[in-house]
């Protein structure tokens, strides 16, 4: 499976579970550099990188914020 599908079951594993509080992180080097969870209350992806905490209210544009984030670290 291509990182693309894995970053997609991830947030729709997210959305799916809404009422559960799951957060996915991915790390480098044993430390956290992204954080993902789903936030009901707001139906929207919110992402955390050093500190920056920013929401996306559609798969699509969390995944693409991703990608580019991973791509970075």
């Amino acid at each position: 499976m291509s990182k693309h599908h894995e970053l997609i079951n991830v947030l729709k594993t997210l959305q799916i579970y809404a009422e559960c509080d799951i957060t996915q992180s991915f790390s480098k080097n044993d430390s956290d550099v992204l954080l993902v969870y789903y936030c009901k209350e707001t139906e929207s992806f919110i992402i955390i990188q050093n500190e920056k905490i920013e929401a996306y209210d559609d798969i699509n544009s969390a995944l693409s914020i991703l990608e580019n984030l991973l791509q970075t670290n």
